[in-house]
């Protein structure tokens, strides 16, 4: 059975329990009068959006007063910004010097040293087998891979932040890191180009085939086949000696761009304070 109290509008009520109810002031005891419904309402909003202001959220929603990329009133600015600690920049510098290292040395000797090791391949690949080429055509590709991961890489450490305007070093080293790539991607594709034309050559002699082993097909396909590879070994091969080139060539006629994108050196000079950078 319902009784009259159940049957009480919800809506009575509410306005009966917001104009008899409001959030205690800061003094205490709260000398303050009750409030309306709307000034209730008011004062909660307000209480909120200073609550919100108060602790700052990532965008994931955490609060990030506790997060270790922002500072801190003790520790950093104080303008709750991103931080490196000291121990984490000497690290990142010295990793910076370490790659720049290893690109000059890959620049002066390595790339050098690799371009003479394909030229020795090529210059044998007569008197090779088929294992014995795929072999070291894997070795080959692989170092090659090694080299322009390294050389892309101490491009990359060498970005500054990007600024408005000033940004033609900038774009210089975007381009070259491009052309890296470029040459890496082709790298590859012929690599697999010629893995797949050797597993269609040794697929012509299982047990599948044995029937066409004796025919003038079987013959036919088993030489195209040993052509076809020969040819794109060859070509792989060139294409190292022109990637190892290309990559000699773009860097050094973009040197100062690469190495400097904001021309400090040029403000340095001008200004009688020159640093010295990579050379």
């Amino acid at each position: 059975m319902y009784t009259d109290e159940d049957l009480k509008s919800p809506m009575a009520s509410e306005e009966s329990s917001t104009t008899t109810s409001h959030s205690p002031c800061a003094c205490s005891p709260c000398p303050c009068p009750p409030r309306s419904g709307a000034a209730s309402a008011a004062a909660a909003v307000a209480a909120s959006r200073s609550s919100m202001s108060a602790s700052p959220k990532s965008d994931d929603g955490e609060d990030d007063r506790d997060s270790p990329l922002v500072e801190d009133s003790e520790g950093g600015s104080g303008d709750g910004g991103l931080y490196f600690s000291p121990a984490t920049l000497e690290l990142l510098q010295a990793h910076i010097a370490e790659a720049e290292r290893d690109a000059a040395d890959l620049l002066n000797e390595g790339i050098p040293a690799r371009i003479a090791r394909v030229q020795e391949v090529r210059a044998a690949s007569g008197a090779m087998s088929l294992a014995e080429k795929q072999r070291v055509l894997s070795e080959l590709h692989c170092d090659a891979l090694k080299v322009l991961d390294s050389v892309g890489h101490w491009i990359t450490m060498k970005e500054e932040k990007l600024e408005c305007g000033n940004e033609f070093g900038s774009e210089v080293q975007a381009t070259v890191l491009s052309t890296i790539n470029s040459c890496a991607g082709g790298l590859t594709d012929k690599k697999e180009a010629l893995t797949t034309n050797l597993t269609e050559l040794l697929a012509l002699n299982i047990e599948k085939y044995s029937a066409l082993r004796e025919t003038e097909a079987h013959k036919v396909l088993i030489e195209s086949h040993l052509m076809e590879y020969s040819a794109a070994f060859e070509r792989l091969l060139e294409l190292m000696l022109h990637s190892y080139r290309r990559i000699q060539h773009v860097i050094r006629e973009n040197r100062e761009a690469l190495v400097d994108p904001k021309n400090r050196r040029g403000q340095d000079r001008m200004s009688g304070h020159e640093n010295s950078i990579f050379s």
